[in-house]
């Protein structure tokens, strides 16, 4: 915690401050870095996610767009759309 971000703390949020990050394990540690860069990487994205496919669903996703006469681009996106939103 820097010392300007420590003047604002009460003594009380200071030892739960302390406490907390005491607390916390490596794994934890990297958990939180996880999420802070999957949210910056969002940001810097505009809201895109990007999913890596391996190369046997990247060719049935191919061949079901061809077979439906639609752009693998679009099947992909409303693929994914509909499982982030819960197939709703």
């Amino acid at each position: 915690m820097s010392p300007q971000e420590d003047q604002y703390l009460s003594p009380e949020d200071k030892k739960s401050y302390e406490e907390v990050v005491d607390s916390w394990k490596d794994e934890d540690i990297e958990a939180y870095r996880d999420v802070i860069e999957a949210n910056e990487d969002e940001q810097l994205l505009g809201g895109y996610v990007m999913v890596e496919l391996d190369p046997l669903t990247a060719k049935d996703l191919v061949d079901m767009a061809q077979s439906r006469g639609i752009d693998p681009g679009r099947l992909a996106a409303e693929l994914l759309r509909n499982a982030l939103m819960g197939g709703k």
